[in-house]
């Protein structure tokens, strides 16, 4: 939502004045947010990867039926 809003707001060029990057309307949304956006692309990928590595563990990996075989 944070994008679509900045996208908006860089397009028609309505900015607060007390918005402390008022500036930012000048500028495409990417290349001035390019260091948070990284950010959040690096934190997402961790946390998706924790996410499926718990599940590939839970579900795929350690089954009932594959312990069975494993005694």
């Amino acid at each position: 939502m944070f994008i679509i809003e900045r996208q908006i707001v860089s397009e028609f060029k309505i900015y607060d004045l007390t918005h402390r990057k008022k500036d930012s309307y000048k500028y495409d949304f990417v290349a001035f947010y390019r260091k948070d956006l990284d950010w959040l692309a690096f934190v997402t990928i961790l946390f998706n990867v924790n996410i499926v590595l718990i599940i590939i563990d839970k579900y795929i990996i350690f089954t009932d039926e594959k312990a069975m075989f494993a005694l």
